[in-house]
């Protein structure tokens, strides 16, 4: 698709012998449809969704720089999103009022709470009553 140059080869050729060309236009209107068509497809294929974060929302931050496997995708304390610009998303620290700036990928959206393994532990360690408890001995 040379959008109407000449193309220069070594070939010996009877040039502009029935010429049904194109117009420039109508070059880029096919190539502008053919190429959101593809993208179509392959935001279906991978169903991928518009991320739509509105001010105020609750969120949590991807961690970029994992010490080690264990250590969480995402920081359990959740942020809020305090502005919004196309992808660019500010948001603050609810805990120490830190903010930052990160891409809308980075972040995932709150949908209910996270239990940190040391809340689970503290969870185990409460007292139980006795008399809840039935030992069965032999």
């Amino acid at each position: 698709m040379f959008y109407g140059r000449q193309f220069r080869d070594k070939l010996p050729t009877i040039s502009d012998v029935g010429k049904n060309w194109t117009t420039d236009e109508e070059m880029r209107y096919r190539d502008k449809a053919q190429k959101e068509k593809g993208k179509l497809y392959g935001d279906r294929k991978r169903h991928a969704t518009d991320k739509d974060l509105q001010v105020g929302e609750q969120v949590f931050v991807k961690n970029m720089f994992k010490t080690n496997k264990l250590t969480p995708n995402f920081d359990p304390v959740p942020h809020t999103v305090m502005d919004v610009n196309k992808g660019d998303v500010h948001v603050r620290n609810d805990t120490t009022g830190q903010e930052c700036r990160r891409n809308i990928v980075h972040l995932k959206r709150v949908n209910g709470v996270w239990n940190t393994i040391k809340d689970a532990v503290e969870e185990e360690k409460q007292p139980v009553e006795k008399d809840s408890i039935k030992i069965q001995e032999n």
